[in-house]
């Protein structure tokens, strides 16, 4: 996970903790400006792990071209020193066998930068969407255990306001009695 995802958790954390604490109730008062406004930024800071996934696939691309380039080139040089070889001494067939060899191995030093950028990228976009998920599931948890919080919160209050009403109720049979 990111360092900014987890700074904007430990934020989120931090309103939390510093709520105001609503008597009777055991429920807080949250900064709910404060609150969106870190949830927004959660929000925006998913997408630049997205961004750092493309960018992985994009270098992993642009190894992959010089791989190929490099290949390309030492194919070239590979025919030129042939070319040069049968000029030389017109041995046609030490020629087309040094060659073949020259091939074999570009290709194989094409396969093997390949293999690993794509190693490379396999391990970068895991390493990605394990921190997302990781993100997403304590995003979840801190979600879920505000709203536990808010429905008991709710629940209390309810129930304070009925204590009320029996406390006004009984009040009123009181002062009915004493007339």
């Amino acid at each position: 996970m990111s360092e900014e995802m987890i700074g904007l958790l430990d934020e989120l954390e931090e309103v939390l903790t510093k709520s105001t604490r609503l008597p009777f109730v055991h429920r807080l008062m949250v900064d709910e400006e404060r609150a969106t406004a870190l949830l927004d930024r959660l929000r925006a800071a998913v997408p630049e792990e997205v961004r750092r996934a493309r960018q992985v696939l994009r270098e992993r691309d642009q190894l992959l071209e010089q791989a190929r380039r490099q290949a390309q080139r030492i194919a070239e040089q590979a025919q030129q020193e042939a070319s040069m070889r049968l000029e030389r001494d017109g041995l046609l067939d030490e020629a087309k066998m040094r060659t073949g060899q020259m091939v074999d191995t570009a290709r194989r030093d094409a396969a093997a930068v390949r293999q690993g950028a794509d190693d490379y990228a396999r391990n970068v976009l895991t390493e990605i969407e394990d921190l997302l998920s990781k993100a997403q599931a304590e995003f979840r948890d801190t979600l879920g255990r505000t709203l536990v919080s808010v429905r008991k919160g709710l629940a209390e209050l309810e129930d304070g306001i009925q204590k009320a009403e029996g406390v006004e109720e009984a009040m009123e049979d009181l002062e009915s009695e004493d007339e």
